[in-house]
């Protein structure tokens, strides 16, 4: 028996059964309908956020990354949308999918009484997942269906405020690498799973979304120093920095990848030269006379006594 956890609100079996649609994705700078992840302390890129993640940012339980799942519609066209997120490795679980109508709170399409306060109205939401596949699932759409029309945004656009949120948990143990979380386009894991769907309310009636762009995020682990990523940060860190730096002095092809990169730019100037290398080996020589601090530590210190001066 699969093991998931879903929270219900107002939406019947027969709503399900409507028609919906798988999206096709798109270019966001080209679209009028895209879907996207954020969170706090991403950088952005023009294939979505990225999440730098240092090592030493995890404690025993790990780290937590509030994700948030945005929907822009510029032509607030939209009556039913549905993103699956999905995280091949369960290095990173996907759990405590939040269903923004159990408890009211405000998001994209919440609704507002007479009064201004938040009602339940008629746009119903369903929060599910699945932890065997690492999937979480977001269903909000107009439930009316002697009226069926496109959902009103809560903010002065759909993006305003996320659609919801969920927890990316990273486990303490996880490898250094670049991980993706992404949405569902098609089945993986079962083949009647799933995936991300728009329905449009054109012309009266509902129609796929044919130009919807949906933007990832990627999480990178790495220890800062640690090129081999042995748990060390010693000379052979320093070598392999050097050999990078002699690449891309000859202008030929590098040899590190996203995880790497992020490791060997030790005083984080944006690139990787001698100065990275003599800062590892400058440790690794405090090391050796019996230092106690932790690399990231030791570099801390190096910043505060510069700061002294």
């Amino acid at each position: 028996m699969k093991k998931s956890f879903r929270k219900i609100t107002a939406l019947s079996l027969s709503l399900l059964m409507s028609a919906v649609y798988p999206v096709t994705s798109a270019y966001a700078a080209e679209s009028q309908h895209e879907i996207y992840l954020s969170a706090e302390g991403t950088e952005k890129t023009d294939t979505g956020e990225v999440f730098y993640l240092e090592r030493s940012m995890l404690g025993d339980d790990g780290y937590t990354l509030k994700i948030n799942i945005f929907y822009r519609d510029d032509v607030l066209n939209t009556w039913y949308i549905s993103p699956k997120v999905k995280c091949a490795d369960q290095n990173i679980k996907l759990r405590n999918l939040v269903d923004p109508k159990d408890p009211l709170i405000e998001f994209a399409y919440a609704e507002t009484n007479d009064a201004g306060e938040l009602s339940y109205g008629s746009n119903s939401t369903l929060a599910s997942g699945s932890e065997i596949y690492n999937t979480v699932n977001f269903t909000c759409m107009n439930s009316n269906l002697m009226n069926r029309t496109a959902m009103k945004p809560y903010g002065e656009y759909t993006n305003s405020y996320p659609l919801t949120s969920f927890d990316a948990i990273i486990s303490k143990e996880i490898p250094a690498g670049e991980y993706d979380i992404y949405f569902l386009t098609e089945a993986e894991d079962e083949p009647d799973q799933r995936v991300t769907e728009i329905s449009l309310m054109i012309d009266g009636g509902p129609e796929p979304c044919t130009d919807t762009a949906l933007t990832n995020m990627k999480i990178v682990v790495s220890s800062l120093g640690d090129i081999d990523d042995n748990g060390i940060v010693d000379s052979n860190d320093a070598s392999a920095i050097l050999k990078e730096y002699s690449l891309l002095s000859t202008k030929k092809s590098p040899s590190f990848d996203t995880p790497k990169n992020y490791a060997a730019d030790v005083n984080k100037d944006g690139t990787i030269n001698s100065s990275d290398a003599s800062l590892i080996l400058k440790y690794y020589s405090y090391k050796s006379t019996s230092g106690y601090m932790d690399f990231v530590s030791y570099l801390s210190y190096l910043d505060s006594l510069d700061s002294a001066e």
